[in-house]
Formats: structure tokens, C-alpha cells, sequence
């Protein structure tokens, strides 16, 4: 796995940083402003769904929203990391 793309994937909490990047920290943790943000994303989704008619179920057209806006952090992400290793290196 790419050095950002690691990084990337441990401050999202989808790994665990195992001590290899002690300063690089879960966004997602509890209590944490990205925590309070994605609950908040969920219950919206809830009730969009609902509305539409899709109670128990998830609607095909907000995830892809949800998850689409998941793709553009991560590119958006990777990329400032990009800028920033340049900007270091100066």
C-alpha cells in the first residue's frame, strides 16, 4: 500500500495505525467532530429514505451521493498530502 494511501485510510479509521504513524490520528473517534458529522449524515439518510418509500432499505441515489462525496474527500485528501510532502521538500 502507497505511504498516503495508508495514511489516508488510518486517519478515516478504516485500519489501525499499530504505532507506525503515532501522531496521525482517526478522524472518525468518539465524541470527535467527524463522528458527530457522520451520525448526522446517517440519520439523513434515514429519513430520505423513509420519504422516498424505501423504509428498511437504503436508496440507491443517496448512497451514491454519500458515497460519492466519500471519493472526492479521498482524492482531495491524498492530494493535499501530495502538496504537502512537495511543500517539505523545498
Amino acid at each position: 500500500m502507497v505511504e498516503k494511501d495508508k495514511i489516508y485510510e488510518i486517519v478515516i479509521g478504516a485500519v489501525e495505525n499499530g504505532g507506525e504513524y503515532p501522531a496521525i490520528e482517526n478522524v472518525f473517534a468518539a465524541r470527535s467532530i467527524c463522528e458527530k458529522l457522520y451520525d448526522d449524515i446517517y440519520s439523513t439518510k434515514e429519513r430520505l429514505s423513509e420519504r422516498l418509500g424505501k423504509t428498511g432499505e437504503e436508496d440507491a441515489d443517496v448512497e451514491r451521493i454519500i458515497n460519492e462525496m466519500f471519493d472526492i474527500c479521498s482524492i482531495v485528501g491524498k492530494k493535499m498530502f501530495d502538496y504537502g510532502k512537495l511543500s517539505v521538500s523545498k
